[in-house]
């Protein structure tokens, strides 16, 4: 189960971006997707539109494994 959204906000592991630079876009051409380099991005499919977690990312194994244990239950409050 992943953490609620206002944990990983709490955390400062996400944050919206209503306004945002160009050094957070993927890059000339590319569609303008504000926020991706926030480090929830690395473990979640976050739908900033509509404020939650869609799905895990590849990387949801290290989630589980490191950081989950050391964040405790925390996570999901």
């Amino acid at each position: 189960m992943p953490p609620s959204l206002d944990y990983l906000k709490q955390q400062k592991l996400f944050r919206k971006h209503p306004f945002t630079s160009d050094e957070v876009y993927e890059g000339i051409g590319n569609p303008r997707i504000a926020g991706y380099k926030e480090p929830a991005f690395l473990f979640f499919q976050i739908d900033v539109q509509h404020d939650f977690i869609e799905a895990w990312t590849t990387f949801a194994a290290v989630w589980f494994e490191e950081i989950e244990p050391l964040i405790g239950d925390d996570a999901g409050k």
